[in-house]
């Protein structure tokens, strides 16, 4: 039996919609107690979603709701503030549009809901007192850059999921291109369960095309049939196999499938390649054709960044979208080089035999502002022989939000950061002095990627990717006198990943 129910404010529930607060997440659990007194119900009962739905079956795992004895949770975040609301402490185009689509989408609730249940006492009321939820208000603070809604760090605290108390049996999907970036591989690194009681699989794919490459015969089942697995094994006692097929399953960027044990790969040895002025001879499109190597530059130099919106060409935008700027071709959805115009790019040579990065990313990168602010928007990419440079981690970071969370944060074993956690909250920005050098750790979403032989590793720096960051008008105007990325021998700027290389990478 599957119960769908809407939430708090939603459809044809009365109420105002709170967005993971924890009212709604009491209304979880009195959903699931409601679940169990069923005649229908033998008292075992699991939760499934996608998206929004994922994160409310992850919130009620990590509370431990009572009765709840499994969870199945496909294109969930690992941290709503982090993976999409604040990243790098800017906004999103995302957020409101959809804020608005929920609020406007309230008002019409599902005819055969209506005709089965009737509407709830209260549910015109609800929506009067409350038209379009908080979107306008999300707006105005985000254009202004400061509010009690988004910078309330108790709100992110309470409404993030707590994985590390996760218990009950936990399944998680995601995909390399999904809004919330490979969120699923964040979640991973915060839960620990045996007996592959915690599953993970990744695939290529999209927000808005969950499960597009399962069901094929060189990959898992569909993922209807890994659910139905899921729930037979968990809350029916059925030994199915499903507890032996991970822990993590994922579809290699630019591989095939593979199961591995655990994520990093344990084989994979953090490395530095050294951002250097020195022309690659491959990206002639750009500002600056710069070299990615084992070594720092030998001079100083400094070079300038102009601000490019960006817009619809670009794989962050298509991630954004769900994919759905597919329609703009290939050349938008996947091939970073429209988006590259206009930025500083810095390119390895061509691997003489394959390679592979995984785990998270850092780049560690030495600016200067020449106002009060400036924004970085950083993205990794493989470029083929052909000149097609596909998108492979992506990350940002406003200079005022610098400050790193040691206590969240990953280092190598050699004390580099591979994983900063930048707090975005109220009062946590640092001063930006206008003309002096500053370093910055910029976070980037988790890889794993085979990068084969003639191809190439390629980190872009850009100042602007609209609409997937929108830093507030104050951001904004404190960064109009522009910035620069400074390569100096004695402060070198480097990108850190953990590689495998060699007859290992071939069989990773």
């Amino acid at each position: 039996m599957q119960a769908v129910i809407d939430v708090r404010g939603t459809g044809a529930s009365s109420g105002d919609w709170g967005m993971f607060d924890d009212v709604e997440q009491r209304d979880t659990a009195e959903v699931v107690a409601w679940a169990q007194a069923q005649p229908w119900c033998d008292g075992s009962v699991g939760m499934y979603g996608i998206s929004y739905c994922s994160i409310n079956s992850l919130q009620a795992a990590g509370n431990r709701v009572p009765g709840l004895g499994a969870v199945f949770a496909v294109e969930p975040v690992s941290d709503i503030s982090r993976d999409l609301m604040k990243t790098g402490g800017a906004q999103t185009f995302f957020m409101p549009l959809w804020m608005l689509a929920v609020a406007l989408g309230k008002w019409l609730p599902s005819p055969s809901d209506v005709v089965r249940g009737g509407i709830a006492p209260g549910w015109l009321a609800g929506r009067l007192r409350a038209p379009l939820n908080r979107v306008i208000r999300y707006i105005f603070e985000g254009l202004r850059g400061r509010g009690t809604l988004i910078d309330n760090d108790e709100y992110f605290r309470q409404i993030s999921p707590r994985f590390e108390d996760i218990e009950i049996p936990t399944f998680v999907y995601g995909a390399w291109d999904d809004i919330f970036g490979p969120a699923a591989l964040r979640i991973h690194r915060r839960i620990s369960m045996p007996d592959g009681r915690f599953q993970v699989i990744i695939n290529e794919g999209y927000h808005g095309s969950p499960g597009s490459q399962l069901g094929r015969p060189d990959g898992p089942p569909r993922l209807d049939v890994l659910q139905r697995a899921w729930f037979d094994k968990w809350l029916k006692g059925i030994d199915n196999g499903i507890d032996r097929y991970g822990p993590v399953t994922l579809q290699q960027q630019n591989g095939g499938w593979h199961t591995l044990e655990t994520y990093p790969r344990p084989e994979a040895v953090p490395q530095r390649f050294y951002l250097d002025a020195e022309p690659s001879g491959f990206a002639a499109h750009t500002s600056l054709d710069g070299s990615l190597g084992a070594a720092a530059p030998r001079g100083r130099t400094e070079h300038r960044l102009h601000r490019r919106p960006g817009l619809l060409k670009s794989p962050t935008t298509s991630r954004l979208m769900s994919g759905m700027t597919a329609a703009l071709g290939t050349s938008g959805l996947k091939d970073s080089r429209y988006f590259e115009r206009g930025a500083l790019t810095f390119t390895s040579a061509a691997a003489t035999e394959p390679w592979v990065i995984s785990g998270p990313l850092n780049l560690h990168l030495r600016t200067r502002a020449n106002g009060a602010e400036a924004f970085w928007v950083v993205s990794v990419t493989d470029v083929a022989p052909d000149g097609f440079s596909r998108m492979l981690a992506e990350g940002a970071l406003l200079t005022s939000r610098r400050a790193v969370d040691e206590a969240k944060s990953v280092r190598g074993v050699d004390g580099d950061y591979l994983s900063p956690w930048h707090p975005t909250g109220k009062g946590q920005k640092m001063p930006v002095e206008p003309g002096v050098s500053t370093t910055l750790d910029i976070d980037l979403t988790e890889v794993d990627a085979m990068i084969k032989t003639g191809h190439r590793l390629r980190v872009v720096i850009s100042a602007a990717s609209l609409p997937r960051y929108i830093p507030s008008i104050p951001e904004l105007w404190a960064s109009r006198h522009g910035q620069s990325v400074v390569l100096d021998p004695d402060q070198p700027s480097y990108l850190v990943a953990p590689v495998v290389i060699g007859a290992r990478a071939g069989a990773a």
